[in-house]
């Protein structure tokens, strides 16, 4: 038995600018989105198609890339043959798409927790739900001090 239930993985994590080829981050990540929305878009049938972001155009603004953000992920959605995880900050996309979706949107979050004595405990564990815990600033006072 020979079983391929993805006729396409695409991804867009870690993007880089490629300023010799004349793109900069923000117009690299809008190339790599619009090549997925094109692929998940055409997928007929009972093909379907797996794909992994991790937070959109960081090349721009943070209200310029979630409003982007929200609205590729809407088009991805509307690709009814497409699995896709987001990986994002954006409270956008966070809050707004599940209700919009139907409930066909979920969202899993990696929690971060602090002991009693503040140290930041990773469990890796995902959980439903949206992440509350804000531990940034913690990490760059640890880090520098």
């Amino acid at each position: 038995l020979t079983m391929k239930p993805f006729v396409y993985l695409g991804s867009s994590l870690n993007i880089n600018d490629d300023t010799a080829a004349g793109y900069s981050l923000y117009q690299a990540e809008v190339n790599r989105a619009k090549m997925l929305v094109n692929a998940a878009r055409s997928l007929k049938g009972h093909q379907f198609g797996f794909i992994v972001i991790d937070e959109l155009f960081r090349g721009t603004s943070p209200e310029q890339a979630e409003k982007g953000s929200y609205e590729c992920a809407k088009e991805l959605l509307a690709c009814g043959n497409a699995l896709v995880v987001l990986a994002t900050h954006y409270t956008k996309l966070t809050t707004v798409l599940e209700s919009e979706s139907n409930g066909l949107c979920k969202h899993y979050k990696v929690e971060v927790r602090k002991d009693e004595q503040g140290n930041i405990i990773r469990p890796f564990k995902l959980e439903e739900g949206v992440n509350s815990t804000h531990v940034a600033h913690d990490i760059l006072h640890e880090a520098i001090g």
